[in-house]
């Protein structure tokens, strides 16, 4: 999700996370301030003068996202914001609405994310359906040749949607010269679509997958791709299915803001989010700061001990491109206190108590909901 359909802390605890522990944050199609591209070097007592919002900091850690993204709006890209990507992807369709481009409201479009997509406070900002300007798979391959020349070092990946039909899609993108091609399926989504958009999806992640990698197969292309996959991950067996039908890299959109406190009140789109985690304008996010290991938490407890959250029907399975990693003090008592739920409640009741009473707010009516907000 890009930055301003998240807000700008709960942006940059992800990519912190993910780069803490080896995997890969998205920064989305919403451009990332530059600030954000060095390695932090002034952090005292977990504390950063470059972002004073969020706590838990060390030195060393560097807030840039891993994978930067290219949509048919082009918000925030420029030059420089693809010469820090190492990698860039091309977002051709999104799981959560096929067909239509990325969109956010103008409530959520503050001065800051105005500056960073070179718009204007307030206004909507969408981006138009891609084949308004990829009418081919030579216009695809052109566009990725573009990229590898701005930045040789970066590998370019398409994301596509599963839909019935994906595969031949997918046999082009690997002609196209593309290094990763990305899977999306009808589950998770985006925070700030309206709910019109959202309900009309593709099919589930596992159809799409399977067609890619079987007509991959058939076309002798698979070896020239890698297949990453995502659309409401949620366990460890997720991902063991994933691996055994092609998939080699695994996204966790949804299940990644529960890390952070997120209680699913399902308002993002409204700019009301009662926790923060999607709030572009607000005071919130400033009252409670975000605590940089979060994310990465979850995502170590879920490669390391093969994640059996919420309904605990996980199955041992060590996630290869996530370092295993132990925890300490308040973390370590987190998940030993909730060994069934310890993720979604790590951030959001044990490591700050004063927002506990926020995880109730999903299970009153509207108006306890908006007065949790005040």
């Amino acid at each position: 999700m890009s930055l301003g359909a998240l807000s700008r802390e709960a942006h940059e605890v992800l990519a912190i996370a993910m780069n803490r522990i080896g995997g890969k944050s998205n920064c989305g199609e919403g451009g990332e301030d530059e600030a954000r591209y060095g390695v932090l070097a002034d952090v005292e007592a977990g504390r950063s003068a470059l972002f004073p919002h969020l706590k838990g900091l060390r030195n060393g850690d560097t807030p840039s996202s891993h994978v930067k993204q290219v949509a048919s709006g082009r918000f925030g890209v420029t030059p420089f914001y693809l010469a820090t990507a190492k990698q860039m992807e091309i977002k051709v369709a999104q799981g959560a609405k096929p067909g239509e481009g990325g969109q956010l409201p103008g409530p959520k479009v503050s001065e800051y994310i105005a500056k960073l997509r070179y718009s204007k406070p307030g206004v909507p900002l969408i981006s138009p359906p891609p084949h308004h300007d990829i009418y081919s798979i030579e216009d695809l391959a052109q566009l990725i040749y573009d990229l590898h020349q701005i930045n040789p070092n970066g590998k370019v990946s398409v994301k596509l949607v599963a839909e019935i039909g994906i595969g031949t899609v997918a046999a082009g993108v690997a002609k196209a010269n593309a290094d990763v091609i990305q899977i999306s399926g009808h589950d998770g989504g985006t925070g700030a679509s309206p709910l019109s958009s959202i309900k009309h999806a593709g099919v589930s992640w596992e159809l799409g997958l399977t067609e890619v990698h079987r007509v991959l197969m058939e076309n002798q292309l698979r070896d020239r791709v890698l297949l990453r996959v995502d659309g409401g991950f949620k366990t460890g067996r997720d991902v063991v299915l994933a691996a055994l039908m092609g998939g080699e890299e695994y996204g966790f959109g949804t299940i990644a803001m529960i890390a952070e406190g997120c209680i699913m009140a399902r308002v993002c789109h409204t700019n009301k989010c009662p926790v923060g985690v999607t709030f572009a304008v607000g005071a919130i996010p400033q009252a409670v700061p975000r605590h940089a290991g979060c994310g990465g938490g979850f995502h170590v407890f879920r490669g390391g001990r093969g994640a059996a959250p919420v309904g605990g029907d996980g199955v041992p399975f060590p996630v290869g491109n996530l370092r295993a990693g132990g925890f300490a003090g308040d973390e370590a008592r987190a998940f030993d206190q909730n060994p069934r739920v310890g993720f979604a409640v790590f951030d959001g009741i044990a490591r700050h108590p004063e927002r506990s009473h926020l995880v109730g707010a999903q299970r009153h009516g509207p108006q306890q909901r908006a007065g949790v907000g005040r």
